[in-house]
């Protein structure tokens, strides 16, 4: 509800009214559909544009694996992640970002990459890579990711195919 004030009152005319004054005429908000057409992009939004301009979540994902035993990079890295699959993707620029996984990062490839080289350094050195534990938990996000959105529910989210 917005409240409106109306012509003719003023600050000692309120101040006599007491708490009745504090909303004087209630007006329903328009409908979700009539504001949707009308809302601009927050802070939020800006930023998400910025990293997706700026190939910030390919840039991490390369850092994740030039750094095995970076644990706080990796613990970074999965948070976005996390961040970027579990928002809503009905609305802002949360699919943009959740494609540019998909796309830029080519986050499914990165993820067998990174499993392959983790075996080969096992079985020469019996250690896996350091960032073996994050890039199991990513690729659980990637899978519950599809799960909620798979291809032919919602084929706008990803790719024109």
């Amino acid at each position: 509800m917005v409240a409106e004030k109306e012509e003719g009152d003023d600050e000692a005319d309120q101040a006599e009214a007491g708490v009745e004054s504090i909303i004087i005429r209630a007006v329903p908000d328009p409908p979700f559909e009539a504001q949707r057409s009308s809302i601009q992009p927050v802070v939020g939004d800006y930023l998400k544009m910025q990293f997706v301009e700026h190939r910030v979540v390919p840039t991490i994902l390369t850092f994740f694996f030039k750094y095995p035993w970076n644990n706080f990079l990796h613990n970074v890295v999965y948070d976005v992640v996390q961040q970027v699959f579990n928002g809503p993707m009905d609305r802002g620029y949360n699919p943009t970002l959740a494609v540019s996984l998909f796309e830029a990062a080519d986050v499914t490839t990165a993820i067998i990459r990174g499993q392959v080289i983790s075996d080969e350094s096992q079985a020469k050195t019996r250690t896996r890579m350091g960032y073996m534990g994050h890039l199991t938990l990513i690729a659980e996000e990637v899978v519950k990711f599809t799960e909620r959105h798979p291809l032919r529910s919602c084929p706008r989210l990803f790719w024109s195919a």
